[in-house]
């Protein structure tokens, strides 16, 4: 059971990491910063700045409210209302993106 009041920035950053799958270091590339930097972030050791949060929410399509929110709830329901076949069909198009492929939209 998730206690609501641990959950942190770095919690939801990493449960999207891994609900995406996504490495530490596609992640750290597309912000355009340091693998230890976002590990940090991840540790919350240091905090995510609006640019980083807005790339991140708009990369998923989540709301920031969303992605700094300490409501595991909201996050978790965004993606499960989304469901398996949007994350499916995002997958590759995120990878791309994270990797800094030329995509079309």
């Amino acid at each position: 059971m998730i206690n609501k009041a641990k959950i942190t920035v770095g919690d939801n950053l990493k449960y999207i990491r891994n609900i995406y799958r996504v490495s530490v270091k596609n992640m750290a590339s597309f912000l355009e910063m340091g693998e230890h930097n976002y590990h940090k972030i991840e540790r919350n050791e240091i905090g995510l700045n609006f640019l980083h949060a807005n790339k991140i929410a708009q990369l998923v399509k989540i709301s920031i409210e969303d992605l700094i929110s300490n409501n595991p709830i909201s996050l978790a329901a965004h993606i499960n209302e989304k469901g398996e076949v949007f994350m499916n069909q995002n997958l590759e198009l995120i990878k791309r993106i994270l990797k800094n492929q030329p995509t079309t939209y």
